[in-house]
C-alpha cells in the first residue's frame, strides 16, 4: 500500500510541471540522505525506465524489485498451487538491525566522492 501511495504521489507531482522541492537534508548538510532521488526513482518506475530508476535510488529500486518478487511468489502460491498464504512470522530484531545497518551503509557510501561510490548518488 505504501509503495502504491508513493508511486501515485510521484505521478501526481509529475503532472504539476515536474517541479519538486530539493531534499531538506541535502539543503542543510550538503549530503545525500537515503531517500534522495526517491521521487525521480518512482517516476522512472512508473514510466518503465528501470535503468534510470536504479540510477536515482538503487536502494529503493532494489526494495521495489524484492516487493515485486514477493508479490509474484504469493500470487503463484495462492492461485496456481492452491496453497494458503503463509502466516506472517514475527520479525526478529536482528533483521530490523540488518535493514537499519544497510540503510546507514548505503547513506555513507553514496556520499563518498570517489568512483564507484558516485554511482550511488542521484
Amino acid at each position: 500500500g505504501m509503495m502504491f501511495l508513493f508511486i501515485t504521489l510521484a505521478h501526481w507531482m509529475s503532472g504539476m510541471g515536474g517541479k519538486m522541492s530539493e531534499c531538506g537534508v541535502r539543503k542543510l548538510t550538503g549530503l545525500h540522505c537515503p531517500g534522495c532521488g526517491g521521487t525521480r526513482c518512482a517516476k522512472s518506475i512508473l514510466n518503465l525506465r528501470w535503468a534510470d530508476a536504479m540510477g536515482y535510488n538503487s536502494m529503493l529500486m532494489t526494495g521495489f524489485l524484492v516487493f515485486i518478487a514477493g508479490s509474484a511468489y504469493l500470487i503463484i502460491r495462492m492461485t496456481l498451487l492452491g496453497k494458503p498464504a503463509p502466516k506472517l512470522p514475527n520479525i526478529r530484531p536482528c533483521w530490523i538491525g540488518f535493514v537499519i545497518g544497510a540503510i546507514i551503509i548505503f547513506t555513507i557510501l553514496r556520499n563518498i566522492p570517489a568512483y564507484p561510490f558516485t554511482l550511488l548518488a542521484p
